[in-house]
């Protein structure tokens, strides 16, 4: 399991606005509808902070598809 897993769930959680059980790899804008454009920057800008790393917006956007993405993101970025 992703060192990360909790704490990025913890952050789509709280960007979300939804209770973090109900994220799994699965999740994504087209799952969770408070998953808009909006929220999505929100998320790269609280990922940023909580793990001291830069997301440029083409990697963010291009890459977090889905929860599961953004963790792989976050643990080949944040060591």
């Amino acid at each position: 399991m992703s060192s990360h897993r909790e704490r990025c769930a913890a952050i789509v959680a709280d960007v979300m606005e939804v209770d973090a059980s109900e994220i799994n790899d699965e999740s994504s804008p087209d799952t969770i509808d408070q998953w808009d454009s909006l929220s999505h920057v929100q998320l790269v800008l609280q990922l940023e902070k909580a793990f001291g790393i830069k997301i440029s917006p083409e990697e963010g956007i291009e890459h977090f598809t889905d929860f599961k993405s953004v963790v792989d993101y976050i643990d080949q970025k944040a060591a």
